[in-house]
């Protein structure tokens, strides 16, 4: 191990703790696809994992795994020979989050706050992936896997079923996704209403989690509060 790994490995941590939710946004906001993003952020935390003890740490850390991750979904996508406008569009807008670049990105943030009214970007996502098109508890749980760090049994113990069962509920919810070319951005404040009972169910099944823990040493988790 060099002296380097274990502040990579602390930060690799934080920042997946922390712009999970965020980098998995952008990413499934340039694919259209969350199975595809999902992959290709968690390989770009594996990246960060294995160059930056020898690299050093980017002056952009988020601003390097956006790039790896989109970088990953360019290659997932030229293998398959498939979605070549989806190529284009995010070969296209790469160079936005480049270390030390990331003003195009923030622009958006910027929008997107101004469109929905929701100040706080964490919550902007909830009502993201929310969308009425879903059942409430589909909504939910695609949030709390997507975007609130559950895990699958976690989420299961929240909900009153098995593990199978709720692997099964959030794979048909993403192929549901997918197949009705269900959007994934940001709605705006006249839409949010519509929303709100799978955002706040998402919100509650995390406190419950949070305040407490079913699984692991610990009965308050204050990690899912960050």
């Amino acid at each position: 191990m060099t002296e380097a790994e274990p502040a990579v490995a602390a930060l690799v941590d934080r920042l997946f703790r922390d712009q999970w939710g965020r980098l998995l946004s952008i990413v499934i906001g340039q694919t259209g696809e969350i199975e595809l993003a999902e992959e290709c952020v968690q390989e770009a935390f594996a990246q960060a994992l294995d160059r930056w003890p020898s690299a050093g740490i980017p002056d952009s850390p988020e601003g390097w795994l956006v790039t790896a991750a989109r970088r990953r979904a360019v290659d997932r996508i030229r293998r398959d020979r498939v979605g070549r406008d989806k190529l284009r569009i995010i070969a296209g807008s790469d160079h936005s989050a480049q270390a030390g670049a990331g003003q195009p990105a923030q622009d958006q943030l910027e929008q997107d706050q101004l469109e929905s009214g929701v100040a706080d970007e964490r919550l902007r996502l909830l009502f993201t992936c929310c969308h009425p098109a879903l059942a409430v508890e589909s909504q939910a749980a695609l949030a709390l896997r997507t975007l609130l760090g559950l895990s699958v049994a976690e989420i299961a113990r929240g909900f009153g079923v098995s593990e199978v069962a709720m692997a099964k509920r959030l794979t048909r919810t993403k192929i549901k996704i997918r197949d009705a070319g269900i959007p994934y951005r940001v709605p705006p404040a006249a839409q949010l209403a519509e929303r709100i009972d799978g955002v706040l169910g998402a919100i509650y099944l995390l406190s419950n989690e949070g305040y407490a823990g079913t699984g692991g040493d610990r009965l308050i988790r204050g990690d899912l509060f960050r």
